[in-house]
């Protein structure tokens, strides 16, 4: 679902990024109430406030990474598009290893 959701917000409209967020996140509150018993529905609820209300550092370094010349010169100077399909490939990667060592 992320990849869907940073190229919605990246190639279309911040609010109906923000909107597909909020479906997805609903959508998988509903299904752990649904499918699981009470006690993992009030984790997940709690775990989605808990990673909702982290204050992230990303957006301002996301500036920084994609800065052009004439606003940073000796900056990365990335394509937002670049930026953001490596941010999130690293990502993928780097949770399908911390899932593995989970296992």
């Amino acid at each position: 679902a992320a990849p869907l959701l940073s190229t919605v917000s990246t190639y279309f409209d911040l609010g109906i990024g923000l909107a597909c967020a909020a479906f997805v996140l609903l959508a998988l509150a509903c299904t752990t109430y649904v499918v699981f018993p009470p006690k993992f529905f009030r984790i997940t609820c709690g775990l989605m406030l808990l990673v909702l209300c982290r204050i992230k550092m990303t957006s301002g370094l996301s500036y920084f990474y994609t800065a052009n010349a004439q606003c940073l010169p000796h900056g990365p100077q990335f394509s937002y598009t670049f930026y953001i399909t490596l941010t999130g490939i690293v990502g993928s990667v780097i949770h399908l290893v911390a899932g593995m060592l989970y296992q």
